[in-house]
């Protein structure tokens, strides 16, 4: 492997930073304002001057004493001020956007950190976004780590567009996020949903969009219609439907089909997801006479079981076998048995 030659930068002078190049515990110089390199002598002098060094000069050496900023005078610079040069990667910062490159590739990070591995001569990054440039990837990388690069650079503002844009382009949510974090581009989505909305796939599917769940590029939903009416259920793990692809859903009638896919489906969550998004309780109030159901006056009462009589337009109540009139009753079913005997609410399911 052929390591590429480390670039250096010159930055202000720092005593405790100065002292470990001198150890030789990191790479580095220290030189004079005019670029000079200097040996310090001393750290510790007595007085205010503590440093003492020898400036090299054409035919000798100068000596020079400075307080432990380096500088000659408290206001205004002069030549003989002192400075450090040191690998450009030690300046390099948590967000910064650079350039990695080996003899094989070359690509655009936004760093984390960064450290050099002398052994191998080889950069090691952690990034929030990585992307190669060379060899017509242009799919960005999330939270990547980085061993490979024998070169690292800033990166130019024309490098910089090119991680950009296809930033934008990315349906993952890092993308926007790192976009509007680190270059302050605030890329709106092409829909805006809400909680309970309806969206639509290509293909015809329709899910009830849930803003509990973060599933990458795709749409996280409570429930999802396939075309032909069959419903799934979330577990919060995954999407259905790439956002970019998905719209929301206009018609009456793609509503209607998800009302009574849903009004067929026995499952407690579905009559959940009716009651609260669509302000529908068909499953109560179509419940048939001598039906199993449980009942109870308020919330704060036990559910006990009953066969069904009739409802009470003048009461409000539900009249069971036997004449007691009950607020609050759903059908028994295989999705509502376990609420029997408890305070629960049967609308908390999901």
């Amino acid at each position: 492997m052929v390591i590429m030659e480390m670039r250096f930068v010159r930055v202000p002078f720092d005593v405790e930073m100065a002292k470990r190049i001198s150890n030789g515990e990191v790479e580095g110089k220290i030189v004079t304002r005019d670029g000079r390199n200097v040996r310090v002598v001393c750290w510790d002098a007595r007085g205010d001057q503590c440093i003492l060094a020898l400036l090299a000069g054409k035919s000798k050496d100068d000596v020079g004493a400075y307080p432990n900023d380096g500088r000659i005078f408290m206001e205004g610079e002069s030549p003989a001020d002192l400075m450090l040069e040191i690998p450009e990667y030690m300046t390099f910062k948590d967000g910064d956007v650079v350039k990695q490159s080996n003899e094989a590739y070359t690509w655009l990070s936004i760093i984390k950190n960064v450290k050099f591995c002398a052994d191998e001569g080889t950069y090691h990054t952690d990034d929030y976004v990585s992307l190669l440039i060379n060899d017509g990837d242009s799919i960005p990388s999330f939270d990547t780590q980085s061993s490979a690069a024998e070169k690292i650079e800033k990166a130019t503002e024309e490098e910089k567009q090119k991680l950009i844009d296809p930033l934008r382009e990315s349906e993952k949510p890092k993308g926007k996020e790192y976009l509007k974090r680190f270059f302050g581009i605030e890329v709106k989505p092409k829909h805006h949903y809400k909680d309970g909305d309806l969206y639509m796939t290509t293909d015809g599917s329709i899910g009830i969009y849930s803003d509990k769940y973060e599933c990458g590029c795709f749409m996280p939903f409570h429930i999802f219609m396939k075309p032909e009416g069959k419903l799934f259920r979330s577990n919060g793990m995954g999407g259905c439907g790439v956002i970019s692809e998905c719209k929301p859903v206009t018609s009456a009638t793609d509503r209607i089909r998800m009302l009574q896919a849903l009004r067929k489906d026995e499952n407690l969550i579905s009559k959940v997801i009716l009651k609260k998004y669509f302000d529908d309780e068909d499953w109560i109030k179509s419940i048939g006479f001598k039906q199993g159901v449980l009942v109870r006056a308020s919330d704060k009462d036990e559910w006990v079981p009953a066969e069904y009589g009739y409802y009470s337009e003048k009461y409000s109540s539900h009249v069971v076998f036997g004449g007691m009139m009950w607020k609050q009753c759903i059908p028994y079913t295989l999705h509502t048995k376990h609420l029997m005997g408890t305070t629960d609410n049967w609308e908390e399911t999901a």
